[in-house]
């Protein structure tokens, strides 16, 4: 259990990293929150959500992260309570920007002045702002690794590109999934009337909502890039396989001429052309060139080779 506390202007901030039943007690005798939500604190699988009671509000946001050792999204959790005079945050384990934050406040007076000096609202925004600005550095993370891959599609590293394309379109439903449900989330903050929220709030929520309205397009740009780049790619393979396969019919085609004269003279018939003959192999060898070379010849002024 960890909890850090700060108290400026008639605002206090609480901040428990790690919550356990004994926090949600203590919230609980203090604040009078509602055990649903307390208990919702200590969930694992809680979605994004907005309960709204006439005191305070509960909220739940997920935070898009990135984890480049496996490649893949992420999100970072954070429970909020807010409403007049107090703010309270939980995470289970470390969430550096929340972390840093309060105990960067609770050294610096003039940050205290800066954030804590207004309404709870104004300190939410200026707690998940940069958290939510910090999402277009894994929006831009996707779209390098789309243009390395676009670069990677007309190589030879078909298999990689197969692999890369379907690892970028799961980090993409992914991100959507933890975006979709805050954007709603967010827009409704912009339209809630609650007075400890502040007489500006709808223009800080609303910021915040455009930045996440920013970031949906480009996951449905990136979601349209990676279709083109999949059916670019599939178009490619095909194209390959078809040049294979012409390559292998030519020489199928070449040899079924060669086959059929072999095996009527190697049966053991009476009456063959040139069989008693001392050239007959090769003749019948000269035979089976000009076949190859005619059929090659053929092949060519058609298109197909």
């Amino acid at each position: 259990m960890s909890r850090t506390t700060i108290d400026y202007n008639g605002l206090e901030w609480t901040n428990i990293t790690q919550p356990s039943e004994k926090d949600t007690k203590y919230l609980k005798s203090k604040y009078g929150f509602h055990s649903f939500d307390l208990r919702d604190t200590l969930s694992v699988t809680e979605s994004p959500k907005l309960d709204i009671y006439d005191n305070y509000l509960f909220i739940v946001f997920h935070f898009p992260d990135y984890d480049p050792k496996e490649q893949r999204m992420i999100y970072r959790r954070l429970n909020v309570f807010i409403g007049d005079g107090f703010f309270v945050t939980l995470h289970k384990g470390e969430f550096e920007a929340v972390e840093g934050m309060i105990n960067y406040m609770k050294k610096n007076s003039d940050a205290r002045e800066q954030f804590m000096s207004k309404s709870p609202g104004f300190l939410l925004y200026n707690l998940i702002n940069p958290i939510v600005k910090k999402a277009f550095s894994v929006v831009d993370k996707i779209g390098e690794n789309l243009t390395e891959i676009e670069e990677d599609i007309y190589s030879d590293k078909t298999i990689d590109v197969v692999k890369e394309l379907a690892m970028e379109r799961r980090n993409i439903l992914n991100f959507r999934r933890i975006v979709e449900p805050q954007r709603f989330l967010v827009d409704t903050l912009v339209h809630l009337k609650r007075k400890f929220l502040g007489t500006e709030s709808d223009i800080y929520f609303d910021d915040i909502h455009d930045h996440i309205e920013r970031i949906w397009m480009l996951l449905e740009n990136y979601r349209e890039i990676v279709r083109g780049l999949s059916d670019t790619n599939e178009a490619l393979i095909s194209h390959k396989i078809n040049e294979v396969m012409k390559v292998l019919t030519v020489i199928s085609v070449s040899l079924l001429p060669l086959t059929l004269i072999a095996s009527i003279y190697g049966m053991n018939v009476a009456g063959l052309p040139f069989a008693g003959s001392p050239g007959a192999l090769w003749g019948i060898m000269g035979l089976m060139i000009s076949l190859i070379v005619g059929t090659v010849y053929y092949f060519q002024r058609r298109g197909l080779l």
